[in-house]
């Protein structure tokens, strides 16, 4: 019963610091980071690797029903938008409070002799998870609402507490994936569109009515948000630590293997990207990057030397040469066609220091993590998606939304090589990852985007004798991997906090869909 108190108290510190925290336009940015980063990093690293092994393709697809369904449902009917967005909401929440029935459960298996480190993993989550229901809750429906949402979630935890074995069979994961996932995808929507920015944007509009000031306060508050971002990482890495919940012991193994897999690849790939920036860094010093060309200008934008020193280093010579072969054959169309390269999403500074630290950092990491936590979660397709055609068309859903740089499309594929797919699937984002998006594609003609795709296709499954790629199961590292990927790590947070989660991450998306929660 100890436990069961602790961890309803745990719940009732988020609406508490959230009072204290939530009454300046800083702090409130500082709130939002922390929860950003911490439950979109619960979901990515904890909910969904689980969701996808006991639901596969079915439980991805519902996840991504619950994520865009909201959206495209307001936008075909403006009308009931704010309708449509509170029962998103509703499913959110409604999703949380399910999680809280199995927190009780593992509270009540760490009570009968159980783990206390299991125990002590909930009570811990449970901190940003009360501070996310009121974040959600009390902007658009009051202190009244929240305080009942709260008092229902301490309720469901005792009840799961209560009557854990009941409770575990009848919401088994296995009996409730596909709601789960849309659960899931749902709580990612609500998270993504920030629910609270509307009202307090318009208090704070009252406040600062000097533009000159408010312009001048941005940075300030992008920075809180960032420091907030950097406190959810360092709660993610303390909840990595501990134990995960539920009984099928199997999978528990499975999920931390796939951890620490994630792990050993971020530190094999580190000490490469490092070099890749240095090597960046040093053509742009000697402006190389100047070309005049449209050949050279798009194979630049397809590889670039940076991406063939990655092939190189982790795939092998012969790949590296496939990749510049097959790049340069897709340039040369481009530039026969007359294809309009779409302009940098990020200006290119005149500054050595702005290029080395900021702006390449910027323009590939986010493409960095996703690669290596999208093919994390999939892991290795099995059937019936194992040929290889399957398998190209999978990575040509996963690339055209996202505006891939040739570093971020590198990374994605060495990721799925080391996952063990065809080798067709790994050569189509490091011949065209770049570009094959949704906005790429939108400033061609049918002809030319028709004649682009048949060159790819004809390239990736044409029958080009492709090297064999060998799965990598490599959970060793070494010294001077672990410092390289302490030293990317520092990189990537300081630009974390100098631009803040949200704009850290703005421009992964292809489309940019006008965020319809405005009321």
């Amino acid at each position: 019963m100890l436990l069961l108190l602790i961890s309803s108290f745990a719940l009732l510190l988020g609406p508490i610091c959230y009072q204290f925290l939530a009454h300046r336009q800083g702090l409130l940015k500082a709130i939002d980071g922390f929860i950003f980063v911490t439950l979109g990093g619960m979901v990515l690293t904890h909910l969904l690797p689980e969701l996808i092994h006991h639901g596969g393709l079915a439980a991805i697809f519902m996840v991504l029903v619950g994520l865009f369904g909201p959206t495209l449902s307001e936008r075909i009917f403006k009308r009931f938008s704010r309708t449509t967005h509170n029962i998103t909401l509703f499913l959110g929440v409604f999703g949380l409070m399910l999680h809280t029935l199995t927190d009780g459960s593992g509270l009540s298996l760490s009570n009968h002799g159980g783990s206390l480190f299991l125990a002590l993993g909930i009570i811990i989550h449970r901190l940003p998870v009360g501070l996310t229901i009121w974040w959600l809750i009390r902007p658009q429906f009051g202190v009244a609402w929240g305080s009942i949402t709260i008092a229902m979630m301490i309720l469901f935890t005792a009840i799961g507490f209560t009557a854990s074995e009941h409770f575990w069979h009848q919401l088994s994961l296995d009996n409730t994936v596909l709601l789960q996932a849309f659960v899931t995808g749902t709580i990612l929507h609500v998270v993504l569109h920030q629910p609270h920015a509307h009202e307090h944007s318009h208090h704070h509009s009252h406040q600062h009515q000097d533009d000159h000031k408010h312009k001048d306060a941005k940075p300030q508050h992008e920075y809180q948000a960032g420091v907030g971002s950097l406190i959810g990482l360092g709660f993610l890495g303390l909840l990595f630590l501990m134990p995960e919940q539920g009984h099928d012991l199997q999978h528990h193994h499975q999920h931390r293997s796939g951890e620490q897999q994630l792990i050993a690849w971020a530190a094999q790939l580190a000490p490469w990207i490092l070099a890749c920036y240095v090597l960046a860094s040093v053509q742009f010093k000697l402006q190389l990057q100047q070309t005049k060309g449209p050949v050279w200008q798009w194979l630049q934008r397809l590889t670039g030397p940076e991406a063939i020193l990655l092939v190189l280093c982790l795939l092998g010579p012969w790949w590296a040469l496939i990749q510049l072969g097959c790049a340069l054959a897709i340039s040369l169309l481009l530039s026969k066609l007359n294809v309009t390269m779409l302009p940098s999403a990020r200006p290119m500074p005149t500054n050595m220091i702005d290029f080395s630290l900021h702006f390449q950092v910027l323009r590939s990491a986010p493409w960095i993590i996703i690669s290596l936590l999208t093919v994390n979660l999939i892991g290795h397709p099995e059937l019936p998606i194992d040929a290889p055609a399957l398998q190209v068309l999978l990575v040509l859903a996963m690339i055209l939304p996202m505006r891939f740089c040739h570093i971020g499309a590198t990374v994605l594929a060495i990721s799925l090589a080391w996952s063990g797919w065809h080798p067709q699937a790994v050569l189509l984002p490091l011949i065209a990852g770049p570009l094959l998006n949704l906005k790429q594609l939108g400033t061609m003609n049918g002809q030319q985007g028709a004649t682009l795709m048949a060159l790819t296709l004809v390239l990736t499954l044409g029958g080009i004798p492709l090297p064999a790629l060998e799965h990598n199961h490599q959970h060793h590292i070494e010294s001077w991997q672990w410092a390289a990927l302490g030293g990317l790590l520092v990189l990537f947070g300081h630009n974390l906090l100098r631009t803040g989660p949200r704009k850290f991450l703005s421009n992964l998306m292809a489309i940019k869909i006008k965020n319809p929660h405005s009321h």
